[in-house]
């Protein structure tokens, strides 16, 4: 039961935070902290997603811990940053997970 809610959770967050443009300019380097991500994502976060964050590499497994540093090298697992929509504006693609139990499903 929690992980069929939780399943629905991550699912209704994809639509919602799938892709978040904002101009390049304004975009600041890809960093796993909330605070190093531009202020409307910021506020979206806080103000629709108050109990979630995005997902860190201590949540994850040694093993995959040990994957997404051998290819991502110092990036982040639960953010992406990348021109998905168009060449003149960043997007953000984040995987969030629940602050109290960050490696629960």
């Amino acid at each position: 039961m929690k992980t069929k809610l939780v399943c629905s959770l991550i699912y209704a967050m994809a639509g919602m935070l799938t892709w978040i443009s904002v101009p390049a300019a304004r975009a600041q380097a890809n960093a796993c902290g909330v605070a190093n991500l531009p202020a409307p994502i910021q506020d979206l976060l806080k103000n629709k997603f108050p109990s979630l964050r995005p997902k860190q590499l201590s949540d994850m497994s040694a093993n995959d811990q040990r994957r997404v540093l051998e290819t991502k090298k110092k990036e982040c697992p639960g953010i992406a940053v990348g021109h998905f929509e168009n060449k003149d504006q960043l997007s953000y693609a984040i995987l969030l997970v629940a602050k109290s139990e960050p490696t629960g499903g």
